[in-house]
């Protein structure tokens, strides 16, 4: 097998491409989140180093040993070069790309992770392209190499489904949730009158899904919310959020339990191990971007 960079050079050029536009679909620190992901769920390198060096030895026709080798160096190298190059990229296309992608799907953590591991697969595969190329004189064919592509969007998948289903927290029983409508009926009550105040209330900013609030208002809810239990109380846009009430001075939080049902979501949990709290969200469609308006009530029991 030999290197030719002429005929690799036009794929290269798409997965350039893709390399600058996938990164930056997601937030800034979801590239950190994702490092220290790598780290904590350890166990899934062997397979993924099992899986690219499969991919070699089918793909490029590398003996195993040398597809095991070749594995281990590029994923060693662009794990190395991650650190830097991942932040650099995503931070200088973010700005630009990320309303695009939340006018698309909406956002949340789980677009922002699956945009972001998307992107590194794609950064990754052009490093290990250009690697397998210099180092081991492999012939760089568009067909052979959007293989590889495939195999490190695959195992990046195998990261995003590990990191989803562990993060899934129990089902809480609708008996506990109602419990806590019942106690805290007036905050929530007032939760919703806070949407019905809403569309006279926020400006879009220009043609993005930025709102703006207006700051009177949002000051005279402030002062009404003290009146209420709230342990704290903020309204959460696409892109934008407005803090109504005791901004968190938490230093951590676990989730035990949630419940969904339509646009309501409550969940358990626990805040700085101290104190257990419950998560209210209220979801709708305000000029047709979905907002929530999220409390924080500390556990009546």
């Amino acid at each position: 097998m030999r290197y030719s960079p002429k005929a690799g050079c036009s794929f290269l050029a798409v997965l350039l491409l893709l390399m600058l536009a996938t990164p930056a679909l997601a937030d800034i620190p979801m590239f950190f989140v994702i490092a220290f992901a790598k780290v904590t769920h350890w166990w899934t390198l062997p397979l993924i180093l099992a899986i690219e060096a499969a991919a070699l030895h089918w793909i490029f026709e590398f003996a195993w040993k040398r597809a095991v080798i070749a594995s281990i160096i590029v994923n060693l190298v662009t794990g190395l070069l991650g650190i830097v190059v991942y932040p650099a990229v995503g931070m200088s296309l973010y700005p630009g790309l990320a309303p695009v992608v939340i006018d698309m799907t909406g956002g949340g953590t789980r677009v922002e992770l699956g945009a972001t591991l998307m992107g590194t697969a794609v950064i990754d595969t052009l490093i290990e392209l250009l690697l397998l190329g210099i180092i081991f004189k492999v012939d760089l064919h568009i067909k052979k190499s959007s293989q590889f592509l495939f195999v490190n969007i695959l195992t990046a998948g195998i990261l995003f489904a590990t990191l989803v289903v562990g993060a899934m927290p129990d089902r809480m029983p609708e008996e506990e949730v109602r419990r806590v409508e019942q106690h805290f009926a007036s905050e929530i009550q007032y939760m919703h009158k806070l949407f019905d105040e809403m569309p006279d209330k926020i400006v879009r900013f220009k043609n993005t899904s930025i709102f703006e609030f207006n700051q009177e208002w949002r000051q005279a809810k402030w002062i009404e919310a003290d009146g209420y239990r709230f342990h704290q109380l903020w309204i959460r846009g696409p892109a934008s959020s407005a803090n109504l009430q005791n901004p968190s001075m938490a230093k951590s939080r676990r989730v035990e339990a949630q419940y969904r049902k339509g646009n309501i979501v409550v969940t358990r949990g626990w805040e700085d191990e101290i104190l257990q709290i419950y998560w209210y969200e209220i979801h709708r469609t305000v000029k047709g971007e979905e907002f929530a308006v999220v409390a924080i009530f500390e556990s009546p029991e």
